[in-house]
């Protein structure tokens, strides 16, 4: 029985691959899967997409686990949500995304440390070059 907002169904078609978006970026896990559901008498209803991505996943999604998706099935558009529960193994798949905006703002605090180190790095090659300059030309 489907919560009120929810509904519920058997799974089929799952796939899994992975989407590469930005150079840098790790890559996008994406997770697509039909769901059928049935109405109270029995009779089967019209297959509703399901896709779910993030950087990763906690929990699986099987072919034929029944599973409870939140929202209600449009007319025939693809659903994305960020939890789906798996009535079969009792489980509630997650999809993880990491924050974009504290991605960015470390990278940005990071980068006068990596300068430092840098400049360290060649004042480090100019003095051992005017060491080993004074060795061999004596002055």
């Amino acid at each position: 029985m489907a919560r009120p907002g929810h509904f519920v169904g058997e799974a089929h078609n799952v796939e899994q691959r992975s989407s590469f978006g930005a150079r840098n970026a790790p890559p996008t896990l994406v997770r697509n899967f039909r769901v059928v559901a049935y109405d109270g008498v029995g009779n089967r209803l019209s297959p509703v997409q399901v896709e779910m991505s993030g950087l990763n996943f906690t929990g699986m999604i099987s072919e034929g686990d029944w599973v409870e998706v939140p929202g209600t099935p449009g007319d025939g558009s693809a659903m994305f949500p960020a939890t789906v529960y798996n009535h079969t193994t009792r489980t509630l798949i997650c999809s993880q995304s990491g924050n974009r905006l504290l991605h960015v703002i470390s990278i940005l605090w990071g980068l006068p440390f990596y300068g430092v180190a840098i400049l360290m790095s060649l004042g480090f090659l100019v003095g051992f070059y005017y060491i080993i300059y004074a060795i061999l030309f004596g002055k």
